[in-house]
């Protein structure tokens, strides 16, 4: 399980969030949705990995004044090897 959390601060327009992945809009599904915390948390939770689900990550705010947008790349290590390798944990014990 994770999650990738935003908070929207809204003055005095409503705001509208929209989700992404690799840059086409996100389809919710069983394992990634995102969910709205009212007033102003954004959230992406991940209930379950998959290799599939690696990709860019962005959410854009939308008002009257304009829209902001941040991304996250997620990747997704099933291998216990490949984690070891890519977190330097390959040696063995670190004292």
């Amino acid at each position: 399980m994770g999650s990738w959390y935003c908070l929207l601060l809204q003055a005095v327009c409503s705001v509208q969030v929209i989700w992404y992945k690799d840059y086409h809009p996100h389809r919710e599904n069983f394992r990634v949705q995102p969910h709205h915390y009212p007033p102003d948390v954004y959230t992406m939770f991940f209930e379950d990995y998959i290799t599939r689900d690696e990709g860019l990550y962005t959410v854009t705010a939308s008002n009257v004044c304009g829209s902001i947008s941040h991304s996250v790349i997620v990747r997704i290590m099933e291998d216990e090897q490949e984690y070891e390798w890519m977190t330097y944990r390959y040696g063995g014990e670190r004292g």
